[in-house]
């Protein structure tokens, strides 16, 4: 049992991925601007995703999952709710447990949790444990095939581009942002900066820290980004390795495709990458660049859900 805390951009596919997965139940939504009835709207019509395939009504009582909008997270008792797991894509973790919540999932940024990624460390999440980090989107993505990639022909080195889809942060119309080039708008261009998403990875997979360092690129389109990882192997033959891990370990978090896709035909998966083997390049036998996209949220947020799930079978 399980709530959200903030009904935005991870909160809301989470809540989604909640109902169509038998085994977590939703019992509590919390976000300070957003009331009831605008709640019900934005999950009942989604602009990239569609219409939801179901019923949703708001109820001013005895609601299935309660909400609230109360500012103070430890005024909130999801305790009596029966919550036990929440996922909180704000900054209130040390607050939602006060509240009553037994473990903490994290999506934004923390530095004092522990950072797990599901197919990649998610087994050494240790039950004492109250707040955890889950590894961001980009993270997930780039993580689950370098996890596969390095297990089975070793990578030595390597240089990762990010294509990100834009996000709400961003600005449609130029205007003031708090942060230099956030202020354009990003319908009119491109914007290149570093990321850290492969110092992230370097947290989840130590043996490749420092092994890797990259850029990214904010694009105008939505929901979908792309990864792109050249690297420096010791040997070159890994279209096998990664369908078998499509069976074990990594079914249902690693997806394979042969065909000719874009990004929007992977808009509604629910795993946390998508491996292209047919847009790489292979130079030789050692330098190879490897293309895999990933759903910036709703992909991201089936991530969430399962490892509340794993957290919760090992109590």
């Amino acid at each position: 049992k399980g709530w959200s805390n903030i009904f935005g951009g991870t909160g809301k596919p989470v809540i989604g991925a909640v109902f169509s997965h038998y085994k977590v139940d939703a019992v509590a939504v919390k976000d300070n601007f957003i009331d009831l009835n605008y709640m019900t709207y934005m999950f009942q019509f989604e602009s990239i995703h569609g219409k939801l395939k179901g019923t949703v009504k708001a109820k001013s009582s005895n609601a299935k999952p309660p909400t609230s909008s109360r500012t103070d997270p430890t005024n909130i008792k999801w305790g009596d709710a029966a919550d036990e797991y929440a996922v909180e894509s704000k900054a209130e973790g040390c607050a939602l447990l006060e509240a009553g919540a037994k473990k903490i999932s994290i999506s934004t940024h923390s530095t004092n949790a522990l950072k797990f990624g599901i197919g990649v460390n998610h087994e050494k999440y240790e039950n004492f444990l109250k707040t955890v980090r889950n590894a961001s989107c980009r993270t997930s993505c780039l993580a689950s095939l370098a996890r596969v990639i390095h297990d089975n022909v070793g990578i030595v080195e390597g240089l990762v581009t990010i294509v990100y889809a834009i996000t709400a942060t961003k600005k449609t119309l130029p205007g003031p942002a708090g942060k230099l080039w956030h202020d354009r708008g990003f319908p009119e261009h491109y914007s290149c900066f570093y990321t850290d998403a492969t110092k992230v990875v370097g947290m989840v997979i130590p043996e490749l820290n420092r092994e890797h360092t990259g850029m990214a690129f904010h694009v105008p389109t939505h929901k979908v980004s792309v990864v792109d990882l050249s690297c420096c192997l010791k040997y070159y033959n890994i279209k096998k390795p990664v369908k078998q891990a499509l069976e074990d370990p990594l079914k249902g978090i690693l997806g394979f495709t042969e065909d000719q896709i874009v990004t929007c035909n992977i808009k509604n998966d629910t795993q946390s990458s998508t491996f292209d083997p047919g847009t790489g390049v292979v130079l030789n036998d050692h330098l190879v660049k490897f293309i895999f996209k990933y759903g910036n949220e709703f992909g991201y947020s089936n991530m969430l859900v399962n490892y509340m799930s794993y957290i919760a079978l090992k109590e």
